[in-house]
């Protein structure tokens, strides 16, 4: 578990991307500043430190939507989130306000914590068996949309590959979240799905508020990518694949 002045070293509030806002798409939040309206709550008092890993960990198995939550919980576990939406001004719902704090925002705020968490969930709301059924040994730290802060806004080859790979995750994320599997597998619902897709990972990469040191030792850590002694950053084996994967979903929603 990362100590308190760890974890505000390292999310320092520093915006790799120079050109964000010349993108045509905008994320529709602030990660920083949600970064740091939590942080200033947990550095109020040493008994909230905890606090953080409990909203992650609530973000990524139950999602957002706080009513229902308290609805399917135990009394005990009532208690404690009720606690952290009254701490946090925690809301199920932003409503366009770019400052509302949702547990899927915080995730995204920590994405170092969240990808490291998710490889521990026992519920995330795409099964790492189904992701591995699609892509052989889909990387487990890529199963969250906190991973897309973690590519590096850089117009190199690895970076286009790691978003590609982490595109196939987000497309089942987005279609199961949004109950999708419900309705008709049309082309066009499908099209519009990879559209929104690619229009939310890239707001996101350009948002990003974590510095390329940090991303590319995450992404070294967890052997993502991999540096030649030529100084050549390539991907690794899975990334290919689910590249792979992801184009072929594209030709099949795109071909004429």
């Amino acid at each position: 578990m990362m100590e308190m002045a760890e974890i505000r070293e390292t999310f320092n509030g520093i915006v790799v991307n120079e050109g964000g806002a010349a993108n045509e798409y905008t994320l529709d939040f602030d990660p920083e500043f949600v970064m740091t309206c939590v942080l200033r709550v947990l550095e109020k008092d040493i008994k909230n430190k905890p606090d953080l890993y409990k909203l992650i960990q609530i973000g990524v198995e139950r999602g957002n939507n706080l009513e229902n939550i308290l609805k399917t919980s135990k009394p005990e576990f009532v208690i404690e989130l009720k606690r952290l939406i009254k701490e946090y001004y925690l809301v199920s719902k932003a409503n366009k306000s770019k400052n509302s704090l949702t547990l899927s925002r915080i995730c995204d705020s920590f994405p170092l914590i969240t990808c490291s968490y998710i490889r521990h969930a026992i519920n995330p709301t795409v099964s790492v068996s189904k992701m591995q059924s699609m892509s052989r040994n889909y990387p487990t730290v890529m199963m969250t949309s906190a991973f897309t802060f973690l590519i590096p806004n850089k117009n190199e080859t690895f970076c286009m590959l790691l978003k590609k790979a982490h595109m196939l995750h987000q497309y089942e994320f987005f279609d199961t979240i949004r109950g999708n599997r419900m309705r008709s597998h049309s082309v066009e619902r499908n099209r519009d799905l990879i559209n929104d897709v690619m229009k939310c990972t890239n707001a996101a990469i350009e948002a990003s508020h974590i510095t390329y040191d940090t991303q590319m030792e995450f992404l070294k850590e967890h052997n993502l990518i991999t540096t030649a002694d030529d100084n050549i950053i390539t991907v690794s084996e899975e990334v290919l694949e689910a590249v792979e994967v992801w184009g072929n979903k594209l030709i099949e929603y795109y071909e004429d």
